[in-house]
């Protein structure tokens, strides 16, 4: 209730605009996460494989 609450004090004082700017905010932070994990992950795997060819040439 204190949500939506607040959610209505945002639109009242901003406007209508408040609200696509709520709504890209809400989906760059969550690009900018999964991109995060997307290059996490790469950076993961490419020590790992560099680790197996530099011992299977050894």
């Amino acid at each position: 209730m204190a949500t939506l609450n607040a959610i209505d004090s945002l639109v009242s004082f901003g406007g209508i605009v408040i609200v696509p700017l709520l709504g890209f905010s809400i989906l760059a932070t969550t690009l900018i996460l999964e991109r995060l994990i997307f290059w996490w992950q790469i950076t993961r795997r490419q020590k790992r494989l560099a680790q197996e060819v530099l011992r299977q040439k050894c």
